[in-house]
C-alpha cells in the first residue's frame, strides 16, 4: 500500500480563533486515515514521529 500525507491550515473553533495545522496520513488505496493531528506548527520531527506511530499497527507502505 502507499500512503499520502497532507497538511492544511484551519481555524480551531472556540471562544477565540487559534490557527492550527491539520496533519493527516491516509492509505492511498483504502483511503483509511491512519493518523491525524492538530498542531500549532507542523515541523519535520513531528511529521516523522506521526508517520512512525501511524505505520506501527499496519506496517510501512511499499513503493509501487
Amino acid at each position: 500500500c502507499r500512503m499520502s500525507v497532507g497538511s492544511r491550515h484551519d481555524p480551531l473553533v472556540s471562544r477565540r480563533r487559534h490557527p492550527v495545522e491539520i496533519l493527516n496520513f491516509s492509505d492511498d488505496h483504502s483511503r483509511l486515515c491512519v493518523a491525524s493531528r492538530a498542531l500549532p506548527v507542523t515541523k519535520a520531527t513531528v511529521v516523522a514521529e506521526t508517520f512512525l506511530y501511524a505505520v506501527r499497527p499496519l506496517g510501512q507502505p511499499r513503493g509501487g
